[in-house]
């Protein structure tokens, strides 16, 4: 065989080799990736903006965090340190959303934080957020030595659990964390089941797209 030949032979034997890996990438659920927020339109908006929904009585906005944005969020809202999870190297693990609800009528508002789920396209169902018993679990060993309790309980002050009451004119922030869904989705969907402004209840959804990190960004910093 000719050197020309080998040489178109290497050539195609290198791209299907490449293509092949940039499939096995992409469908890859392990591959670290971003969540894109998108528009009421169906555009991708710039990456890690806050959505927010407005409805009557009630204002909702929903923004997914990467793991140092959730660190710079617990150093600023709850004086921690050090991230808990990236301590525990359980930071990859887990979506985290930080969810700000202000109750802007006249009338109270009440959302069931159990009743959130994400759902990862249509490979599989809705998964809850994290309640303080499987946060408690996953850090217990910190939460039991001195020198890390504080920060822990801090950490699940943070973290919504349970029913949310709100008063008329008053504000609420927290994290919203659940474990990465075990099958590849190209389009998730955050979505809120039962929100309540006074005797009214809503059903509010935040859909995202998937975007692979590229080779210089990280996560768990």
């Amino acid at each position: 065989m000719s050197q020309p030949a080998h040489r178109r032979i290497f050539l195609l034997v290198l791209m299907t080799v490449l293509i092949l890996s940039a499939c096995r990438k992409r469908l890859d659920p392990e591959a670290p990736y971003v969540l894109i927020p998108i528009g009421s339109q169906g555009r991708l908006l710039p990456e890690h903006s806050p959505v927010r929904i407005v409805k009557e009585g009630i204002t909702l906005e929903v923004t997914a965090l990467t793991a140092p944005q959730r660190s710079a969020w617990l150093r600023r809202r709850l004086e921690i340190d050090q991230d808990p999870l990236v301590r525990r190297g359980l930071s990859d693990r887990f979506l985290t959303f930080r969810l700000v609800l202000r109750a802007t009528g006249k009338l109270p508002v009440h959302i069931e934080s159990q009743s959130i789920r994400l759902w990862p396209g249509l490979k599989e169902g809705g998964i809850s957020p994290l309640d303080y018993t499987r946060v408690y679990e996953l850090l217990r060993p910190d939460k039991e030595s001195a020198a890390n309790a504080k920060e822990v309980e801090n950490f699940m002050r943070g973290i919504y659990d349970g029913p949310i009451y709100i008063d008329p004119g008053q504000g609420r922030e927290g994290l919203l964390l659940i474990k990465k869904p075990s099958a590849y989705a190209e389009h998730f969907l955050l979505k809120l089941s039962f929100v309540q402004v006074g005797s009214k209840t809503l059903q509010v959804s935040f859909p995202f797209s998937r975007q692979l990190l590229g080779r210089d960004d990280h996560v768990g910093k």
